[in-house]
């Protein structure tokens, strides 16, 4: 099953959104988590369970991850689209 991910953090030829991402079986918004993680193992998607550190937002088709009565294991469905916004340090002062 196939996702569509968007969100603030572009890496180059590493983290590109949007984008597929490919999920096993019947994928949770936690396995779709993990496997940023996987991705891009500089940012912290998922540690321990919870959300991580490095995550300010999730959205779901438009739904806040706090507003998902099943949380973290919310089914996710093929071409369903999760926002992921991380914290990012600004590179220069002005």
């Amino acid at each position: 099953m196939k996702v569509i991910v968007e969100s603030n953090l572009h890496i180059s030829t590493l983290f590109e959104p949007p984008m597929e991402v490919e999920l096993e079986g019947d994928g949770s918004l936690q396995s779709l988590l993990a496997r940023l993680n996987e991705r891009c193992r500089s940012i912290r998607f998922l540690e321990g369970g919870s959300v991580g550190d490095d995550v300010h937002e999730i959205v779901v088709n438009g739904q806040d991850l706090f507003s998902l009565p099943q949380g973290l294991d919310t089914p996710l469905r093929e071409g369903d689209r999760v926002k992921v916004e991380v914290y990012m340090d600004p590179l220069g002062g002005g």
